[in-house]
């Protein structure tokens, strides 16, 4: 594409619809060095998480090819009760406060202007201003797509504009700088084109043309797995992420890479004899996993990949609080009928009735399907592995984990003391719904390692059906007195409120933490660090599967 291509057509946006044939296109060196970091560098990383809003009308995704194996959507100027949340939120954390200004009333803020500003400030030319070179043309909304062109992905931004002729003039002085080489047109980098009110930036030549006849195909609005998948990630908020189907194909050969680094040894002899366990021969996970009859994880995992159906994800602000939850889909799998089983334990009261006081809480479910999964994941030398740990013993994952397994850590941890290596005070605690003798045997295998490393022997307390293997003798029987409160708390809610109906589930109480931390730290030491974490007030992680979606939800609280 040249300089003298025609003039674009101006037409009505019509969400969906592939975008006309006609516009303008150019070739320039491209500012900051990548098409992905026109999009990603428009503030500091402190600042980042501010610009991640949807637009309350359609995405860039109607600006975007359908081949599309990846997509982020966002807005530069959202409206409504997500902006007023969002500032409210985001104006608690000082650094992203002072990174943005947020100062005054906030529907005063002009926050599209703030971040114009931010973005040319990391741009290497210094006569690069907001009012001439951003404000006349760029719109509200931005996306960023990973588009397979040759069989590699390439990143693809699209930008709303509002006048096209005035986005031509602000590209072109926005990508001639670099290092103040205004370039020319047969210069080697990036190439956009202009029409029906998007930008579209490619690394090159090459990748342009073949997005734009992707576009003439369909728009990744108007895909199915699309809208499937971001509409099962609940109601729009303040960014929307998607991943194809077609993802799992480059996530494969990113996995093939990482498995085929793995061999790190695993060591033999046994917790309880120190000597031994430093001192004997190794193995290599692959080696155990090799010895197995079932699928081993990296198999079961493949398995998984390969029935991928896509995924999504939406970040969104409310009741003083940033939620991301996602969904997806990973098809006729293994790992996928164990996450889906009827039978899978009650994860929610192990948590819900621990002391109020706990500073972490979390637990997950289990089926007869994934204890199956556990056991083959530990291959045919399970019993020589546990051995190695616990010295002669015979180890049932059933009989020791019964159908749900959490931890507690409860309020008195000396941070200061455990990483010094000088504390007894460990008040942490593995909670099962198993049997008691299964739990009685690991300590009892684990025992003298646990006084010669730490200084502590495990405790075990319960009955069939709520044991309790801990640290600290005192929280271990408050952990399985299963009277507590935490699920009353009012924290927990608000980080975990769908707590009843999962099957599995995090809880973090940052105020506690926060002030453990602060406590085991010299006085001034890393007070900007905690003074950010300082308005957090818990961290909460929910996950379910229900007819074949997998559904993940992360929601941070502050103290507003």
């Amino acid at each position: 594409m040249s300089d003298g291509t025609p003039a674009p057509e101006y037409l009505e946006p019509a969400a969906g619809s592939p975008l006309p044939g006609e516009g303008r296109s150019r070739k320039r060196p491209l500012l900051l060095g990548g098409a992905a970091v026109a999009g990603v560098a428009l503030v500091g990383a402190a600042a980042w998480g501010a610009w991640w809003w949807l637009a309350d009308g359609g995405q860039a995704a109607e600006a975007l090819p359908a081949s599309a194996v990846g997509y982020v959507g966002l807005s530069l100027d959202p409206s409504g009760s997500q902006k007023v949340e969002a500032l409210s939120t985001l104006r608690s954390l000082p650094a992203i406060a002072e990174e943005l200004d947020l100062d005054g009333p906030l529907e005063d803020i002009d926050l599209k202007q703030t971040l114009g500003t931010a973005f040319l400030g990391t741009a290497p030319c210094d006569d690069l201003t907001y009012e001439e070179h951003l404000e006349p043309w760029l719109g509200d909304r931005l996306g960023v797509a990973a588009v397979p062109v040759d069989d590699q992905p390439k990143v693809v931004l699209a930008v709303e504009t509002t006048d096209e002729d005035a986005a031509v003039e602000g590209m072109d002085a926005l990508l001639a700088c670099d290092d103040g080489d205004l370039g020319a047109d047969d210069a080697e980098g990036s190439a956009y084109h202009v029409r029906d009110g998007w930008v579209v930036l490619a690394p090159d030549e090459t990748a342009l043309d073949a997005v734009l006849a992707d576009l003439d195909e369909g728009t990744l609005a108007d895909d199915e797995d699309f809208q499937r998948w971001t509409g099962e990630a609940g109601e729009p908020g303040v960014l929307t992420m998607y991943a194809a189907p077609a993802a799992a194909d480059y996530l494969q050969d990113a996995l093939d890479g990482f498995f085929g680094d793995l061999g790190e040894p695993v060591l033999e002899g046994s917790i309880s004899d120190p000597v031994a366990l430093t001192a004997t021969t190794t193995t290599t996970a692959s080696t155990v996993a090799a010895t197995s009859e079932e699928p081993s994880p990296e198999e079961q995992l493949e398995e998984a990949i390969e029935a991928f159906e896509g995924a999504a994800a939406t970040v969104r602000f409310v009741d003083g609080s940033m939620e991301l939850e996602m969904a997806g889909g990973l098809g006729d799998s293994e790992l996928l009928a164990a996450a889906d089983a009827e039978d899978t334990g009650d994860a929610s009261s192990l948590v819900t009735e621990l002391p109020a006081g706990t500073v972490l809480a979390g637990a997950t479910g289990l089926s007869p399907e994934g204890l199956e999964q556990l056991e083959s994941g530990l291959g045919a030398d399970a019993d020589d592995m546990v051995e190695g740990l616990l010295g002669p013993l015979e180890l049932d994952p059933v009989a020791l984990l019964g159908d749900a397994v959490g931890l507690a850590v409860g309020p008195g941890l000396d941070v200061e003391g455990l990483v010094a290596g000088t504390t007894t005070e460990l008040p942490v605690a593995l909670l099962t719904t198993g049997e008691l003798a299964a739990a009685q045997d690991v300590a009892e295998g684990l025992g003298f390692g646990l006084a010669a490393f730490l200084g502590v022997e495990p405790v075990v307390v319960g009955e069939d059906g709520r044991v309790v293997l801990g640290l600290d003798e005192a929280w271990a029987e408050e952990v399985a007195a299963a009277d507590g409160s935490l699920g009353e708390d009012e924290r927990f809610q608000h980080a975990v409120p769908d707590a009843d109906d999962v099957d599995g589930l995090l809880f973090l109480d940052a105020d506690a933490l926060v002030d453990l931390v602060r406590g085991s730290m010299p006085e001034g030491e890393d007070d900007e660090v905690l003074d950010n974490l300082e308005p957090l007030q818990a961290l909460g992680l929910s996950a379910s599967t229900e007819d074949g979606t997998s559904r993940l939800v992360l929601r941070v609280t502050t103290d507003d």
